[in-house]
């Protein structure tokens, strides 16, 4: 494969990943705002952060972004995908710590809505 291919599938992946993040940002107001839907939402939550746990807590999506991106011969920082994210998009720098502690509140809600509904 040529350089550029390997920057296409990047990005493909990085688009990929921008449409999982604002489902996800959708899922977490569903919980919140919007009955019906509450437990799809928590299960979309929770699902997401299990396939993280999986790989080690490294979002595969990420990691495979990374690994073409080196291939296109590009020199990155490992970082999580929202820090990146927001600094590309939205010019906010933010900590991969607050990253992290956003990924385990939304996981705990979604844990915490997918006990109440199916124990209580």
């Amino acid at each position: 494969m040529k350089k550029r291919d390997y920057e296409f599938l990047a990005e493909e992946i990085n688009i990929l990943h921008i449409v999982i993040t604002i489902t996800s940002i959708l899922a977490m107001f569903l919980i919140f705002f919007y009955e019906p839907l509450k437990i799809y939402s928590a299960a979309w939550l929770a699902s997401i952060w299990l396939i993280e746990l999986f790989y080690g807590f490294s979002c595969p999506l990420t990691t495979e972004e990374y690994d073409l991106r080196i291939r296109a011969g590009e020199h990155i920082k490992r970082k999580k995908f929202i820090p990146i994210c927001f600094k590309r998009y939205l010019r906010i720098n933010i900590p991969d710590w607050l990253a992290e502690i956003w990924l385990a509140v939304y996981f705990i809600i979604s844990i915490l809505v997918l006990v109440k509904h199916f124990f209580f």
